[in-house]
């Protein structure tokens, strides 16, 4: 029998009340992003650090996802330290995390980065990011093993400025330079949502016009819209990426009996 390997996905943020009842959670929308390619065998587990929620320890789950949210990974909240406490205390203990938007950024502030409201402004919709050469090793899995670059939807101001000195950038642009990183096999992020899809971001797009956009770049950023994005591939690349570490948990578990 084989035996469960179980992602605990930590919601740190929700989408706005009436667009989430068409749309559900960030947490189900991830769950339904990774189980498109996982295996069976794999399990979810949801944890809500927003409302004081974390996991009972680092390791009660094999792997963690930490989810995008409006917060700043810099603001002075009693869940935004405990959670960092948290990703520091699962990082030293080598259990694999993996972190978008929101979840990029507060793993480099708590690994030893620097993220800020960035001066150039809001990334909203289509974004293209260039590979590094450093590439990972899980592209060869997906169709984007042979492309330089790749888009996905994104939603941020925020930005990631000083990289921890345990990561390396493997993806950037003009417009975000800290684009998406790996910390040696353990750990990967993406500034951009892999897990949104264009009817979500459309309407998040509209729902934010002259609250937080202007005409100009919501008018821009809506028309990106109906350009391909790499969406499925990536979401994928993030489930050849835990494989790799479940791999590695079960040669671990082996040795030990």
């Amino acid at each position: 029998m084989t035996e469960n390997f179980t992602l605990g996905i930590l919601e740190t943020g929700r989408p706005p009340e009436d667009l989430g009842r068409i749309h559900t959670s960030y947490a189900d929308m991830f769950a339904r992003m990774v189980g498109e390619t996982a295996p069976s065998h794999w399990r979810f587990e949801y944890f809500v650090p927003l409302d004081g929620e974390l996991p009972p320890s680092p390791d009660a789950c094999n792997a963690w996802l930490i989810t995008g949210s409006k917060f700043g990974a810099y603001e002075d909240y009693p869940w935004i330290h405990a959670l960092k406490d948290f990703i520091r205390a699962a990082y030293a203990a080598g259990v694999p995390m993996v972190g978008i938007c929101f979840g990029h950024q507060i793993l480099a502030e708590s690994l030893g980065g620097k993220v800020i409201k960035s001066e150039k402004g809001w990334g909203v919709g289509r974004q293209t990011y260039q590979w590094s050469e450093d590439r990972p090793d899980w592209l060869g899995s997906t169709v984007l093993a042979d492309s330089a670059d790749f888009s996905i939807l994104a939603f941020h101001q925020d930005q990631v400025v000083d990289v921890p000195p345990e990561a390396r950038v493997i993806a950037t642009s003009d417009f975000c330079h800290v684009a998406a990183l790996a910390y040696g096999d353990q750990v990967l992020s993406f500034q951009g949502h892999p897990e949104f899809n264009e009817a979500f971001v459309g309407a998040l797009i509209e729902d934010k016009r002259e609250v937080l956009l202007e005409d100009d770049v919501a008018d821009k950023a809506a028309a990106s819209l109906g350009d391909p994005i790499d969406r499925d591939a990536i979401g994928a690349g993030i489930v050849a990426f835990l494989k790799a570490r479940e791999s590695e948990w079960k040669q671990k578990k082996a040795s030990k009996a």
